[in-house]
């Protein structure tokens, strides 16, 4: 019962922050960076992101929960009741400003874990080049180097096994 009011206030001092300050600089962050992802997981933050720059001169506060713009992958679970809310005629409408900052929280969680990854950029990179280049062809060498197994059911196994040793003791 406390923690709804809590969220509540949490995310109020977040609007307020973003829509006095942040806001203005989204249209030209979205234009100078190119976002990009190869995992399936975070395909909506992109989606989101190109409709976001889309709609970058549109004044429209509220969108219509029309299946055009992705809703899971982006909203967290907990901000789902702030962002889509009743329209008043019985359907619902999306908060535009509540999903920006929904897309904008998403999109740092996804770059965190290099889900998404920003052309041109350093430490926001593709994580593919991580990799050497001859990964592939060196995979043995590389996993013997890192006294790590190739096979990631060995991995997790031998994990397993330190965790219920440890458990044990």
């Amino acid at each position: 019962m406390m923690q709804r009011p809590h969220r509540q206030q949490v995310y109020t001092i977040l609007r307020a922050s973003y829509s006095g300050h942040y806001r203005r600089m989204l249209p030209p962050l979205l234009e100078t960076l190119a976002f990009r992802t190869t995992s399936a997981v975070a395909q909506p933050i992109i989606t989101a992101l190109e409709r976001l720059k889309a709609q970058r001169d549109s004044r429209q506060p509220y969108w219509a929960v029309d299946g055009s713009l992705p809703i899971n992958g982006v909203i967290p679970p907990q901000w789902l009741d702030l962002v889509v809310e009743p329209d008043g005629k019985g359907g619902m409408r999306v908060n535009r400003m509540h999903y920006e900052i929904s897309a904008l929280h998403a999109l740092r969680e996804a770059l965190r874990c290099k889900a998404i990854w920003v052309v041109g950029a350093q430490r926001f990179r593709n994580p593919d080049a991580d990799l050497p280049q001859d990964f592939e062809a060196r995979r043995p060498q590389s996993y013997a180097a890192l006294q790590q197994p190739e096979r990631a059911e060995d991995f997790t196994a031998g994990l397993q096994q330190t965790m219920e040793a440890a458990l044990t003791q």
